[in-house]
């Protein structure tokens, strides 16, 4: 009897004590009734163009303004390293431009997700340097406007374990697909290298493989899209 009582008694100490601690947190630290209001819906975004034309080169890009100051400094910052790098390029070319055709430099872009404070654009990039053909680069650029975050190769993929997952739905997903290119499984390897290039949404992530990654040139580049419940 005795024990029953002294259970019942440190019982009710500990939850005057208990009740005694969330008093004082209730005072001290300030309360937030409701989250913040934000809006999800699409930020505006806007074309933009740069056009350059002499005897030896043409520019001709198109890229996104949006109202984020961030977001746009860092697509400005790539967009001039792009020109500077073309006009470096041209530079050191030895055989002298044919009388038919000129240094090209051409940008594009899509805007892949622009929805619940995520911002995600894939830019194409066609150079003209000489030779045969023009090379073709795929960038892609993701963010998040309310953290006024970049997001980098580790959002997509923080860890080795990760990126063998990532790894194997590509090389499953290429292999079996319907196909008229010989596949190049080196491209795929789970090394961070191969993935680098990526769109974000909230459900899933979009890889892009640059042309003769994994495929030869005729085919372009490739890309696979892959649900995050698919790699925990």
């Amino acid at each position: 009897m005795k024990k029953f009582i002294w259970s019942i008694i440190v019982l009710l100490v500990l939850v005057l004590i208990y009740d005694g601690a969330i008093a004082l947190y209730n005072y001290f630290v300030p309360q937030v009734s409701t989250l913040p209001d934000i809006d999800m819906s699409p930020i505006p975004i806007q074309d933009k163009q740069i056009q350059e034309e002499t005897d030896t080169y043409t520019i001709n890009i198109i890229y996104p303004e949006t109202n984020q100051d961030f977001i746009n400094q860092d697509i400005n910052d790539f967009i001039n390293k792009e020109i500077a790098n073309f006009k470096q390029a041209i530079t050191l070319q030895t055989n002298p431009v044919e009388a038919n055709w000129q240094y090209t430099l051409f940008i594009r872009y899509d805007t892949v997700y622009n929805e619940r404070t995520i911002v995600s654009f894939k830019f194409e990039i066609e150079q003209f340097l000489g030779g045969a053909h023009p090379t073709h680069l795929i960038v892609a650029k993701n963010y998040n406007w309310f953290l006024k975050r970049i997001y980098t190769i580790d959002t997509a993929i923080p860890n080795q374990e990760t990126l063998d997952k990532i790894a194997k739905v590509a090389l499953d997903y290429f292999q079996n697909m319907p196909k008229d290119w010989e596949l190049f499984p080196e491209g795929l390897a789970p090394k961070i290298e191969n993935y680098q290039t990526f769109n974000i949404t909230p459900d899933s992530c979009i890889f892009y493989f640059q042309e003769a990654q994994i495929a030869p040139y005729s085919a372009g580049p490739q890309q696979i899209e892959i649900k995050w419940s698919e790699i925990q």
